[in-house]
Order: C-alpha cells, then sequence, then structure tokens
C-alpha cells in the first residue's frame, strides 16, 4: 500500500479551447463545442480520480450568478453543450477540484472568465452613394453592419458579369474596415466592355 495524505495540487483556472483568433469572452455554442479545460499537478503517489465541476450561469448579463450546477469528469476537460442548455445573452463560467484514489480533494480552481452565450448572427446592409442603378466611375459602398455584441471583422466580394453568361469572382472575400465607406474600382474588378452587371456582396463577423 502507499499512503497518500497529500491534496493533488490547486488545478489551473479553466480556459476555453477554441481558435483563439476571436475575444475568449465570446463564444457560438451553436458552431462550437463549449469545452473547458484545466492542468493539475498530483502531489502523491494515489492517481487522480475525478475533478468536481461547478458551473454559475447569469441570464441576464449583470455578471452576478442566476443558477448554478455542478457535475464530475474524469478527465481535466469538460463539454458544457452536453450538460447544459443556453440562450443567446447569458453568461457561463466554471471552476473546478480535484480529488485522488486515495479520496484526498484539492483546493477549488479560481472561476474562468465569464462566456457569453451568441448564436446571432450580424446583420449586414449595402447600398452605393450614387444610388443610381448604372455607373460608369469607381464605386463608393457604405454599409451598416450590426451586431450586439461588437463585430470582429468585416469583408467583401466582387462577381463581374451576368451569371447566365459564365460571371466570375473578381474579387474574393478581402477584409474592409466595419461600418466604413470603401471604394471598389469598376474599371479593374468590373470591366466595362459591353454590357456588364456587378454586384458587391459584404460579409461581417462577430
Amino acid at each position: 500500500f502507499c499512503i497518500d495524505t497529500q491534496a493533488p495540487a490547486k488545478p489551473s483556472t479553466p480556459i476555453l479551447l477554441r481558435d483563439g483568433f476571436c475575444d475568449p469572452n465570446y463564444i457560438n455554442s451553436n458552431e462550437e463545442d463549449m469545452i473547458f479545460s484545466w492542468q493539475v499537478t498530483n502531489e502523491g503517489c494515489a492517481a487522480i480520480s475525478f475533478f468536481d465541476v461547478f458551473v454559475e450561469i447569469d441570464f441576464n448579463g449583470d455578471g452576478i450568478a442566476d443558477d448554478s450546477e455542478s457535475f464530475l469528469t474524469e478527465t481535466a476537460s469538460i463539454n458544457l453543450d452536453e450538460e447544459i442548455e443556453l440562450e443567446d445573452g447569458d453568461r457561463v463560467r466554471i471552476q473546478v477540484a480535484t480529488h485522488d484514489r486515495a479520496g484526498n480533494e484539492g483546493a477549488v480552481s479560481e472561476w474562468s472568465n465569464w462566456i457569453i452565450i451568441d448564436n446571432t448572427d450580424p446583420i449586414v446592409e449595402i447600398t452605393n452613394t450614387n444610388a443610381e442603378e448604372f455607373i460608369s466611375g469607381n464605386l463608393v459602398i457604405t454599409e451598416t453592419d450590426e451586431d450586439d455584441n461588437e463585430l470582429f471583422g468585416c469583408f467583401y466580394k466582387v462577381q463581374s458579369g451576368f451569371l447566365k453568361d459564365g460571371g466570375e469572382v473578381t474579387v474574393d472575400w478581402t477584409p474592409t474596415e466595419c461600418n466604413q465607406p470603401f471604394t471598389i474600382n469598376t474599371a479593374q474588378v468590373c470591366p466595362r466592355d459591353g454590357v456588364n452587371q456587378c454586384i458587391v456582396f459584404k460579409m461581417a463577423q462577430d
């Protein structure tokens, strides 16, 4: 027998596993699993048995928990999408405690960041400042990109030529500043030979 009276070390603060290019306080739970992970050091000879996961849920966005739940997991991660149902505007955070096979319980970790649930796509509306259907010079595009949880990036692309005549994308998705006018050089991306149609698309990402 190995006598182990040492509690496991305090786990690291849980973090949300994701690609990392977006704000870590936001998550689209319809498109990505909500997987939290953490690290822990085993101080004694007894292996880690399981983790207590404590969850707080804030339904009105004031940073104060309105509900709480707890779960057990044998791995140093948990997918909350498989455990609880969350809606737009809800916030959630977790903390964890470690148990080893000798029955020792470690200190509880710090709380993770509040994660805000946002399953609503941004809305994009674009208009031509020239307001005319026909144009021969540069095309200046204005737009409104809406999202309650702020935008991360905006992009545009251009298609030249009628689709039935083999129209093609002359500018693929290109970054542009959100909610700011941008100019399309029609001579370059909308060839002027013959009767032509030039279509501009815009996309916003939160």
